[in-house]
């Protein structure tokens, strides 16, 4: 599995955190058009829904250096919350289902109090299997994070607001727009 950087930090994370790793392995050419293999993805900055936070991206690589991956954060002007999406691009719709556990699996964890697991189905209508859950961070930070299996790609999506409760409405509003992005390159 992929090594997935800690979201909601005030500087972006390249520290690698162990994980399995996947039954089956990426193809780096998987992006039509990204020189980091997935690029293509992931939404750019003007794709971000508007709502009362102005974004400013911090970070966009590669996960743990793999090719097929892609790792995109945007912080609000005080630094008080960031909106992370990750994917990794498989080879085939099912090896991404054969991966999606443990991708969803390694997500979860960065949820260290889990208040509620809505049911995304609803959020997201083209979606193999979704995962959604609200809690906290292992530092006591809301965070709202979802994951999903759409075709040959595996996505999550963190929002994570330091201060308050992380606004559920726009975190959705972000994982339409990473879904309905995707749909026009992979399809539902």
């Amino acid at each position: 599995m992929l090594a997935l950087a800690a979201c909601g930090s005030s500087t972006p994370s390249t520290t690698p955190t162990p994980t399995p790793t996947p039954t089956s392995q990426p193809s780096s050419s998987a992006s039509p058009s990204s020189a980091s293999g997935s690029g293509a993805y992931v939404l750019s900055t003007g794709q971000l829904p508007s709502g009362t936070e102005s974004w400013q991206q911090v970070s966009d690589g590669t996960l743990n250096n793999n090719a097929s991956t892609d790792q995109r954060a945007w912080q609000n002007a005080d630094n008080t919350q960031r909106i992370e999406i990750d994917v990794f691009v498989e080879t085939s719709s099912a090896a991404a289902e054969g991966d999606y556990m443990q991708w969803s699996s390694a997500i979860q964890q960065k949820a260290t109090s889990i208040t509620a697991r809505p049911a995304c189905a609803a959020t997201l209508q083209i979606v193999s299997l979704c995962d959604e859950l609200i809690g906290q961070t292992t530092d006591g930070k809301s965070q709202d994070l979802m994951t999903w299996q759409q075709e040959r790609v595996l996505v999550a999506v963190f929002l994570v607001n330091a201060n308050t409760t992380a606004d559920q409405s726009y975190f959705e509003k972000v994982c339409v727009a990473e879904n309905q992005a995707l749909s026009n390159i992979v399809g539902p």
